[in-house]
């Protein structure tokens, strides 16, 4: 299911229609335009010449008439056993969140002072040192292991991470990292 992957991978918004619909098609391709993050649109479209033709689904007019018969609205189809549901299309808007900071966004917010980690997602080392303190501060202490902070960050798992300085320099995380996560660096020393 695109639009499942489409969530799972980070969307904020996921629509899914079909070339019989074609209002609500641009309707939700210029949402998805104007909607800032990213956005994903499943338009399930007619193939009469190879996919219609190989599958007997007919030609354009009864494969446009079958998508038609199979589409039903988002709202609906949450009302209904998975049983009623198959075979059918879900279409509309299937997900939007306005709140989730954007990814650019999120890059640019810089550190400067204690209230500023208030509510993100900070990978720490498993001591409880850095955990009280993050906890402390009102960010989310994420204890884990060095060796899971790589899929971590791909997956979007953690907003941040605290990395020792000379762990930084030795380190691909920059790779990784990229404009991604606030990295907060930790003293090597601390007296």
């Amino acid at each position: 299911d695109i639009c499942e992957l489409a969530k799972a991978a980070g969307a904020t918004y996921i629509a899914r229609s079909t070339t019989y619909h074609i209002n609500s098609t641009i309707r939700y391709l210029e949402k998805a335009i104007k909607h800032k993050g990213f956005s994903v649109v499943d338009v399930i479209c007619d193939c009469p010449t190879l996919f219609g033709r190989f599958n007997k689904l007919g030609d354009v007019t009864q494969m446009m008439l079958k998508q038609k018969e199979q589409a039903i609205q988002f709202k609906k189809a949450q009302k209904m056993s998975p049983e009623d549901l198959e075979g059918k299309i879900i279409t509309g808007e299937l997900y939007e969140n306005t709140q989730k900071l954007e990814y650019t966004d999120a890059y640019q917010k810089i550190i400067e002072k204690p209230e500023d980690v208030v509510g993100i997602k900070f990978r720490v080392m498993q001591t409880p040192i850095y955990i009280g303190l993050f906890k402390y501060l009102g960010s989310n202490a994420i204890p884990m292991p060095w060796g899971e902070v790589y899929t971590a960050i791909q997956q979007g798992v953690m907003d941040g991470l605290t990395i020792p300085i000379g762990t930084l320099k030795i380190t691909r995380i920059k790779n990784i990292n990229k404009s991604k996560n606030p990295i907060f660096i930790v003293p090597d020393l601390l007296l």
